[in-house]
């Protein structure tokens, strides 16, 4: 199960980002890895050529999506993703 905070819901309506892609990426990523506060970063290459990148929690519920951009290969590097 997928659940938003208000924040990612708000901040992906501005980006044009669709609860589908993100359900994607969480569900095949090209790469995880862990971010600050215990969360973890997901990305996936879009045909565009840029990243989605969703910023989540892991619960025993499922994920809870804190926030969705779509980002550079330099900014994904920032991340900490290599396989971009």
């Amino acid at each position: 199960m997928v659940r938003y905070i208000s924040h990612a819901k708000e901040r992906m309506k501005e980006r044009s980002i669709t609860e589908t892609e993100v359900e994607e990426t969480l569900a095949r990523p090209l790469e995880t890895v862990p971010t600050r506060y215990g969360r973890s970063a997901a990305c996936a290459l879009q045909e565009s050529g840029r990243c989605l990148v969703v910023i989540f929690e892991r619960s025993q519920e499922g994920f809870l999506v804190i926030t969705a951009l779509k980002v550079d290969e330099d900014r994904a590097r920032r991340f900490g993703f290599t396989r971009v």
